[in-house]
């Protein structure tokens, strides 16, 4: 993926690529998670060095991403079903700073509501953004993880809950 700083010279991201850079972006800061993007071959491996994560990544992370007529294949190892939700999205972002933590509140109508609250920071990466001159784009992790991730029952904020 080639960048430059030069206008006249900047090079438009495809949009598998715009979404490997948000997976990238959102596992930097695990050191158990290694993202892998092959352009070619329109893949994308999450490398998980603990088992039990990579079951977790594997129940909230899609298979397959659709953009246009590219499918984006993603590999993560077999998932483990005998995790509740919340644990599975504890396990999926152990060790790694941009989820803050879970927490499961009551709804009206007392039916249990399950959050993964993440760290309301911004971060950025590459893309065709043309609100700025360097195709740069920046979002909170909540934003990236509700692009990235199959939240399924969990809701995804960066809001503390009372």
């Amino acid at each position: 993926m080639e960048q430059t700083n030069d206008i006249t010279g900047a090079r438009l991201a495809s949009p598998w690529a715009i979404y490997a850079r948000k997976c990238m972006k959102l596992f930097e800061l695990d050191d158990e998670v290694e993202v892998k993007y092959d352009n070619d071959a329109s893949s994308l491996t999450l490398l998980v060095s603990n088992a039990v994560k990579a079951d977790a990544l594997a129940q909230i992370m899609p298979v397959e991403m659709q953009f246009g007529n590219v499918t984006l294949d993603i590999a993560v190892v077999p998932a483990n079903d005998t995790c509740t939700v919340e644990q599975i999205w504890r396990l999926a972002f152990e060790g790694n700073p941009v989820l803050v933590g879970t927490d499961v509140e009551k709804a009206p109508d007392g039916s249990p509501v399950i959050f993964a609250l993440f760290a309301p920071e911004c971060v950025q990466y590459l893309a065709d953004d043309i609100g700025n001159p360097f195709g740069i784009q920046t979002r909170t992790y909540e934003q990236v993880a509700r692009d990235v991730l199959v939240a399924g029952e969990m809701r995804i904020t960066s809001n503390a809950l009372d």
